[in-house]
């Protein structure tokens, strides 16, 4: 795994910065739960409890040679769409940009893009994949 500075080049024509990944996995205490390879996998559906949150959720990038990185770069942001909120929403953690918390609102299914931001424009994005909010295990 590569951590750090992340897998970056130089955008020739803007002279700035650019991600350059791949795909995207999630990790749940060193655990990799979710992998999305661009451009035509959406991934496998993420499941979480009606009332629970699923979380800290680390996310890390895949680069070209399929090793993973996260970017230290403060002009980059991460960006995300839910398709139902009633659903599921998804929380940033305080001071790391990296790093989310997905909560299960009500027990159905719905869709999230994620998108790695840099200054006015996307340079990232995924498929739209599934989550799906159970209903609460009775014990």
């Amino acid at each position: 795994m590569i951590l750090g500075l992340g897998f970056l080049y130089a955008c020739s024509d803007s002279g700035h910065e650019h991600i350059n990944a791949e795909g995207m996995v999630l990790m749940l205490d060193g655990e990799e739960i979710f992998r999305y390879e661009a451009p035509n996998d959406p991934g496998t559906p993420i499941t979480v409890e009606e009332g629970q949150t699923l979380g800290p959720l680390q996310i890390m990038f895949i680069d070209r040679d399929g090793e993973l990185f996260i970017t230290d770069n403060p002009e980059f942001n991460l960006q995300w769409t839910i398709q139902d909120t009633d659903v599921a929403r998804i929380e940033q953690l305080p001071g790391d940009e990296w790093v989310i918390n997905l909560i299960g609102v009500n027990a159905g299914e719905t869709q999230v893009m994620f998108e790695v931001f840099h200054i006015d424009h996307s340079d990232f994005e995924t498929l739209w994949f599934d989550l799906v909010t159970i209903a609460p295990t009775e014990d």
